[in-house]
């Protein structure tokens, strides 16, 4: 069953909860196969960092862990969301760009997005996937 490696796990697991928030995709085993982490990193402002296994991306799964993301963004108060994303990463890039507001730039290889909270993407319904 394809799932995130062990390495990244443990770095999810040991952030400290008064320093973010942590929300993971399951499938109905338990597996994790992906999740996105927001830290805020001056007030007001929050930094997400999404990953998504390989073989469960383009299924959605990122572009819902970034609704559910500004969710608790909303709800925590953080008016502006910031993301660096390398500039090969053509799916992040597309799920970043698409948002209401979003601001980018080209640094070094990334590209560094600045996300307004209140034109956040809401969360679609809970979605199902088989682990076939």
């Amino acid at each position: 069953m394809p799932s995130l490696p062990e390495p990244y796990i443990k770095r999810m697991l040991s952030m400290p909860l008064s320093e973010g928030v942590v929300i993971g995709a399951f499938l109905p085993s338990g597996a994790l196969v992906g999740w996105i982490d927001l830290v805020e990193t001056a007030p007001g402002v929050g930094d997400i960092g999404v990953l998504v296994a390989d073989p469960w991306q383009g299924m959605g799964i990122g572009k819902r862990l970034v609704a559910e993301g500004a969710k608790v963004a909303r709800e925590r108060s953080v008016a502006l969301l910031t993301a660096d994303v390398l500039h090969s990463n053509e799916r992040a890039k597309k799920i970043l760009s698409a948002w209401e507001g979003a601001s980018w730039r080209y640094s070094a290889g990334l590209v560094n997005y600045a996300l307004p909270v209140e034109r956040a993407p809401l969360p679609v319904s809970t979605v199902q996937f088989s682990e076939e």
